[in-house]
């Protein structure tokens, strides 16, 4: 889902962390999407400022495409969880995707 703010969205509340301090923000969007790939193109494109995870951003942020606005501040950790039915963890292909899971999720977010 991507949508221009037309007034359809109030205010959004964003939560952020730095060590243990937390704040909490109330923002008015000028656009929403669920979609992090949309997202950070709209931010390089200029459309604004977003909070995106530092794996997607490597690269614009090394080039000076994206600039960190508060390096020190980020979004409160989330867990992952991958679900499926137990009887089926044994077969080969949910077996690579659960270990595909673990090391991209483990590489990607543990790297700064």
């Amino acid at each position: 889902m991507a949508c221009l703010n037309s007034g359809l969205f109030q205010a959004f509340t964003l939560a952020l962390a730095s060590g243990n301090k937390q704040l909490e923000l109330k923002i008015s969007p000028r656009f929403v999407t669920d979609d992090f790939s949309i997202l950070k193109q709209s931010v390089v494109d200029g459309l604004g400022i977003a909070v995106l995870p530092d794996y997607m951003c490597r690269e614009e942020t090394q080039s000076g495409k994206l600039v960190k606005v508060l390096p020190e501040w980020g979004l409160k950790a989330v867990d992952v969880y991958p679900l499926y039915p137990q009887h089926r963890v044994k077969i080969p292909k949910v077996k690579a995707l659960l270990e595909f899971v673990i090391e991209t999720f483990h590489c990607k977010l543990s790297t700064h």
